[in-house]
C-alpha cells in the first residue's frame, strides 16, 4: 500500500530521538555531563533507533500488511479465483482511497 505516514515505530523512534537529545543536551547546560554536540546528535541517533527497533508494530499495521501479503499469495495461486489483474486493482483502490483521504485532510 503506498503511504506516507510512518508507522507507530517510526513515530516513537523519532520522538525518542528528540526526547533523547533534549534531555542530553539539558544534561550538558546543567554541568552534570561535558558531551559534544557531534556526539549528543550521535547517541540520539543511536537511542532512538535502539527503541524503534523494540517498539513492536501497532495490530492495524500489521493486519495492513497481512492483507496485503493475502492479496498477493492468492494472485500467485492458478486455482485461485484471484488473478494478478485483480491483485493489481485491489491495491490501485487502496492507494487511490488513500490519496483521496490525504487530499481532503489538505496533505
Amino acid at each position: 500500500m503506498n503511504k506516507y505516514i510512518p508507522d507507530r515505530k517510526v513515530w516513537a523512534g523519532g520522538v525518542f530521538m528528540i526526547l533523547a537529545f533534549v534531555g542530553i543536551t539539558a544534561l550538558n547546560a546543567t554541568g552534570y555531563a561535558s558531551i559534544p554536540m557531534e556526539g549528543v546528535a550521535v547517541a540520539a541517533f543511536v537511542l532512538g533507533k535502539f527503541a524503534e527497533y523494540f517498539i513492536p508494530p501497532s495490530w492495524l499495521d500489521k493486519i495492513k500488511r497481512i492483507d496485503d501479503d493475502l492479496v498477493e499469495a492468492a494472485a500467485l495461486d492458478p486455482a485461485s479465483k484471484v488473478s494478478p489483474e485483480v491483485a493489481a486493482a485491489v491495491k490501485g483502490v487502496r492507494s487511490r482511497s488513500y490519496n483521496e483521504i490525504m487530499r481532503k485532510l489538505g496533505s
